[in-house]
């Protein structure tokens, strides 16, 4: 079978919402945890082959993700080694700007990073990209109506306190 194929029949059998495939992903990683504390217990070739059937299905299901997500398995290994080379000449890459955040956040008082303006745009992008998806089930359905919920919500305050 062609990696096409594989990921078609993926997307066929289990669907296409990220939220539920990154969901089975930590499902799967908790399985590959599970193998590897057997394999430190008993180091057996049984045990060998179970950890690579853990590997293979958390690998199958980033795969999957990352297509879903537009991305190829091999763009998504390049951009890993590129972080890795980055990191090698610079150890705080992607920390030293989330703590540079976190501490403008601290001494402005924000919590969330965004004022709520900006926020409600946020979750009408949100929206449109949940409207765009042409594969819309109930799942994405429940999520539309709860971010539109949720922005209806923040506006009403935003609004409230002018």
């Amino acid at each position: 079978m062609t990696k096409q194929q594989i990921i078609n029949y993926f997307s066929e059998k289990y669907g296409t919402d990220i939220f539920s495939r990154l969901k089975k992903l930590r499902e799967e990683m908790n399985e590959l945890t599970e193998a590897e504390i057997d394999y430190a217990d008993i180091m057996s070739a049984s045990s060998i082959e179970c950890l690579k059937d853990e590997l293979s299905d958390v690998l199958a299901v980033a795969i999957h993700t990352a297509h879903l997500l537009g991305e190829t398995s091999e763009t998504m290994l390049n951009r890993a080694y590129e972080k890795a080379k980055i990191r090698e000449n610079n150890p705080e890459y992607k920390h030293s700007e989330l703590k540079a955040e976190n501490e403008a956040l601290r001494q402005s008082g924000t919590t969330d990073g965004t004022d709520g303006v900006s926020f409600v745009s946020n979750l009408d992008r949100a929206i449109m990209r949940l409207e765009a998806d042409q594969s819309l089930n109930e799942s994405v359905d429940l999520k539309r109506d709860k971010l539109i919920e949720a922005k209806n919500i923040v506006a009403d305050i935003l609004a409230h306190s002018r």
